[in-house]
């Protein structure tokens, strides 16, 4: 049955990978610059309906609770018309504080759901920019907007967001496996602010060299489909950002445990291994599907002989979205 006071709308919205900040130096007037992947899964899923109040269910509902609240706060000041309130219910959810952008995407859809129930013309910039995401790294509004592997132009002083200065498609053939540790968050919020601060200042010249990485490795074997090469430059750069940001984490990569998965990977000839973000997520890149399946079922077996009394890790099997966010109405989204 439709809801009495609409049909309302479903906003899917993609995880994405942080892959490296390309420029922590920002010597040339630009800082940060991020490389990142979007991916069909996990996703966050909303639903939204026009209601009598405000109201949130769902997982991760009270975080949901807050960005409805705080969102329209910000439409009020902004003397937007707002001439509904929602029932919103979570359907799916990023894993929180997980490094694949959960906090950026259950933003975005929160703001594109109530944005579409109240008819307002709000593009996803100018959303992630009254919501306060951006600040730092462009990839997960572009992962909402073009899915693919993305490149950001880094944060230029007093700007909001940093505009993706490069999209591909992603190859199709190249499959990502997951390696996650529920029971781990990585750093965010104030911690995340302290440890910026704490680092000591990044080299000019390790900022080129990462820059000359992308342009000159990883986009061409990208563009190349050559798997081997686009891995050398991903290690590289996730060696060369890892290390940078040890002093805060505690090691190149935040879980041990991760860290050990990842490691025996490598040993087994996977192209690129890595973490998203702050992790804990860790991340190998394979060519194939058949290839995927045994590295996951290899890493199950090695972690139940190898990481006893340790955490129980979770080895997802996903791929890219070379499409970004999607907005459908219940009607649609139901038949």
């Amino acid at each position: 049955m439709p809801h009495p006071l609409g049909n309302g709308v479903r906003v899917s919205a993609p995880a994405r990978l942080h892959l490296g900040f390309l420029d922590l130096h920002g010597g040339l007037g630009r800082k940060f610059g991020s490389i990142g992947l979007t991916l069909e899964w996990p996703r966050t899923v909303v639903e939204a309906v026009p209601a009598p109040r405000l109201c949130c269910q769902g997982p991760v509902s009270h975080r949901a609770q807050r960005i409805t609240e705080r969102f329209y706060k910000v439409l009020s000041e902004q003397r937007l018309q707002v001439n509904h309130a929602v029932h919103l219910t979570i359907k799916e959810a990023i894993p929180d504080h997980s490094g694949l952008g959960s906090g950026t995407q259950l933003a975005l859809a929160i703001g594109r759901a109530i944005s579409q129930v109240n008819h307002l013309p709000l593009s996803i910039p100018e959303i992630a920019a009254l919501l306060d995401r951006g600040k730092r790294s462009g990839i997960g509004i572009g992962s909402f907007l073009k899915g693919g592997f993305l490149v950001d132009g880094g944060l230029k002083p007093k700007g909001q967001i940093p505009p993706i200065i490069c999209r591909h498609d992603f190859p199709e053939e190249w499959w990502v496996l997951l390696i996650i540790e529920p029971t781990l968050q990585g750093l965010h919020g104030t911690a995340e602010t302290r440890a910026f601060h704490s680092l000591p200042p990044f080299p000019a010249e390790q900022a080129a060299v990462l820059c000359r990485l992308t342009l000159m490795q990883a986009l061409p074997a990208l563009v190349e489909r050559d798997i081997q090469a686009f891995g050398q430059a991903l290690n590289a750069i996730q060696a060369a950002i890892g290390d940078y940001f040890a002093p805060a984490q505690g090691a190149r990569f935040a879980s041990p445990w991760i860290a050990a998965a990842l490691q025996q990977a490598q040993q087994w000839g996977v192209p690129a291994v890595g973490q998203s973000s702050w992790g804990p997520t860790g991340f190998a890149l394979v060519e194939g599907e058949t290839a995927v399946r045994n590295l996951q079922a290899r890493l199950i077996q090695w972690a139940k002989e190898a990481l006893q009394g340790g955490p129980k890790l979770q080895f997802i099997i996903t791929r890219a979205r070379n499409q970004g966010g999607r907005v459908e109405s219940l009607v649609d989204s139901k038949k």
